[in-house]
């Protein structure tokens, strides 16, 4: 039982443990990290199909709670390299080196070998980086693109691009006169774009158009159109999935003024009568007085 207990788990053959089990403490609740396997989401060929690392044993018990995070099984490993002045990790040099290892906090491990010297590391998990290669970051945009997620989306989301940001078109609903409600789409850049914006029933009747329907049907679109350039101008640049390109002439709905009524123009003609009373009138009329004496003789043109 005592050799059992110093040997940990160890002692019990049957367990698939490593050089690092029972060797790695977590000073804040005192339990060993436990080895975790996941399946690698990023399918990096140099890492292969899994991703193994090392999180405290107190997050496999529940209702326990540990500030500490996992730590990347090839980080460990590039540590002990470091701090035994290996090329390449030897299980058999760390075992006969190191006594433990202890984790004060996230990013940092204290090495402490049999022979009294401790060795602190300090390192930064880059594993969200680097899973980000060109071919991962790729097919994430084409997922993205066929698939978006965000609220409301549509067949139109992520297809509509601005040509003077290259930022995205977003939707918005506007309140409207004519139709009580709506939809258009906008750039999503917020500093300063001037691209136009959309009006969603004048750009579905445009590409009803160009798909030769008399109706918008979005599965056609989905399948037919590959993206839509707008130029600042209101020229849209359609570009087919077939490798084809048109550019058609985006034309604003005129503003829509409902016509007043008896009730509407009396309101205003009050409400002007209010405003400039005697007295207002008086001091506007000494504020153009003073402006044409300090603008002289041409005051008209300073205008």
């Amino acid at each position: 039982m005592a050799r059992r207990r110093e040997l940990g788990a160890l002692a019990n053959k049957s367990l698939n443990i490593t050089c690092f089990t029972g060797k790695i403490k977590c000073e804040h609740c005192g339990i060993s990290f436990m080895r975790n396997i996941r399946n690698n989401r990023a399918k990096m060929t140099e890492r292969g199909d899994k991703v193994v690392s090392w999180v405290c044993g107190s997050k496999k018990k529940k209702g326990r709670r540990c500030p500490t995070k996992e730590i990347p099984d090839h980080i460990l490993k590039r540590l002990c390299c470091e701090v035994l002045g290996t090329e390449e990790f030897d299980e058999e040099v760390f075992t006969e080196q190191i006594d433990k290892i202890t984790v004060p906090e996230h990013g940092t491990l204290v090495f402490y070998f049999k022979d009294g010297t401790i060795n602190t590391r300090h390192w930064v998990n880059t594993s969200h980086k680097d899973c980000w290669t060109e071919q991962y970051r790729a097919k994430a945009s084409e997922e993205r693109r066929l698939h978006p997620r965000c609220k409301n989306a549509t067949e139109l989301t992520a297809k509509i691009k601005c040509s003077v940001c290259g930022c995205n078109f977003r939707r918005a609903t506007q309140p409207s006169a004519e139709l009580g409600k709506a939809y258009y789409w906008r750039c999503s850049e917020h500093t300063g774009c001037q691209t136009i914006g959309l009006r969603e029933d004048i750009l579905k009747e445009l590409l009803a158009a160009l798909m030769e329907t008399e109706v918008y049907n979005a599965d056609l679109f989905k399948k037919h159109i590959k993206v839509i350039y707008v130029k600042d101008k209101g020229t849209l640049d359609i570009y087919f999935e077939d490798g084809t390109k048109k550019s058609v002439e985006y034309i604003p709905p005129p503003r829509f003024c409902p016509p007043r009524s008896e009730e509407s123009k009396a309101h205003m003609s009050e409400v002007m009568k209010a405003k400039w009373t005697p007295e207002k009138r008086r001091q506007m009329s000494e504020l153009m007085i003073q402006m044409r004496k300090e603008r002289g003789e041409h005051w008209k043109k300073g205008k």
